[in-house]
């Protein structure tokens, strides 16, 4: 009699609603929560919207231009990338008032830490590091290769480029200390509070977990080929797909896919904040809001 191994798999968790769905402008990509509001970066229109979680509707649809990329939040004010002019755009919260920062390349998905704004430049192979005190640009990084987006943690700037790598800034010397190997194309990433570094990748189905500690790759989580936005929050990761208008939840002990939701069409950055997790839909001009329980 010949053995065999039988492996049984679970089934996939069923497929949830969003608890609320709320219109911004066309192609929203950035999206970000702070001072008390959550802001979509539209993409195509030029503007910024600002949601009220309180009521889940648009307050203000703020004009920077160009063509608004990710965005941040952090020294008293919004940030946004912008690939088309040159320029960032710097929302001042309490009145909405844009200041435009010029830095001359294609910046996407900025991060805030370390007293300093850090906008990825795609095209310039660099990170510029912006000093919010004077609106001006204070470093310019040498990166491996076309770097798409910055967070910061574990006392350390990580930026993901889209030719399979992420990268590891010391804030205090602006020198590049680890480059780490990942799946291909990974376009979102993010640190919590452990230190650990979760990274998505566009072309690869999978979602991978770095050691700050070691600068090492120590697993992945295999989901389907799209990943984009991901955050860290109520003890679990969550990573949106491009591809399948889908966002997961995966448990980060055991890598495993504990719910999945329909959000919109193509999405992109996430957000947290109000007790919600946020997801920005670039295909359907919406934001999809998920209550935390």
């Amino acid at each position: 009699m010949t053995s065999v191994p039988v492996v049984i798999l679970a089934p996939a968790p069923a497929l949830l609603r969003p608890d609320a769905t709320i219109a911004v402008g066309p192609r929203p990509i950035g999206l970000v929560f702070g001072a008390d509001a959550v802001w979509a970066a539209s993409f195509t229109g030029g503007s910024v919207s600002r949601i009220d979680p309180a009521a889940n509707r648009v307050t203000a649809t703020i004009a920077v231009g160009g063509q608004p990329y990710g965005a941040g939040y952090g020294e008293g004010a919004v940030w946004v990338g912008d690939i088309a002019n040159g320029t960032v755009s710097r929302i001042d919260p309490v009145t909405n008032v844009v200041v435009k920062i010029p830095l001359g390349g294609e910046e996407l998905t900025p991060a805030v830490g370390f007293g300093s704004v850090w906008f990825p430049n795609f095209r310039g192979g660099v990170v510029n590091r912006v000093d919010p005190a004077t609106n001006t640009r204070v470093a310019t990084i040498s990166i491996g290769g076309f770097p798409e987006a910055v967070a910061v943690g574990a006392g350390s700037i990580w930026v993901s480029n889209e030719d399979a790598s992420v990268e590891r800034i010391d804030p205090a010397t602006n020198a590049v200390v680890a480059r780490i190997s990942v799946p291909r194309d990974p376009d979102y990433l993010t640190v919590d509070d452990s230190g650990t570094v979760w990274v998505t990748s566009l072309e690869q189905p999978a979602v991978s977990r770095i050691d700050s500690a070691t600068n090492q790759v120590t697993g992945t989580v295999r989901v389907a080929a799209g990943t984009q936005g991901i955050a860290v929050t109520a003890g679990s990761v969550w990573v949106g797909n491009y591809n399948q208008g889908t966002l997961v939840r995966i448990d980060p002990a055991t890598l495993a896919i504990t719910a999945r939701y329909q959000v919109g069409g193509s999405p992109r950055q996430l957000a947290v904040g109000a007790g919600s997790l946020w997801v920005a839909n670039e295909g359907s001009g919406t934001v999809s809001r998920i209550v935390l329980r």
